[in-house]
């Protein structure tokens, strides 16, 4: 679960003197889970499966919508 993994990165930020909170830590991923942007590595896409994951700001600025008007592509490391 989320709140599992927050409390080992937060065990794990202590070993290195990091001073942030289980809740800081899993409000970290859930910014993350919301706002990163699957990368392919090749131009099959999904089918190859994701190679990584990027945070682009300007992409993350675009809000999620259940009629979506737009769509993202990657090349590379570039979000179009």
């Amino acid at each position: 679960s989320a709140l599992k993994m927050a409390e080992a990165l937060h065990e794990a930020s202590t070993q290195i003197q990091l001073d942030v909170t289980v809740e800081e830590v899993l409000r970290l991923l859930f910014c993350i889970r919301c706002n990163s942007h699957s990368l392919y590595a090749s131009e099959e896409g999904e089918e190859d499966g994701a190679a990584g994951a990027g945070i682009y700001v300007k992409g993350a600025q675009f809000n999620h919508s259940c009629a979506p008007n737009a769509e993202f592509y990657n090349t590379g490391s570039t979000l179009h």
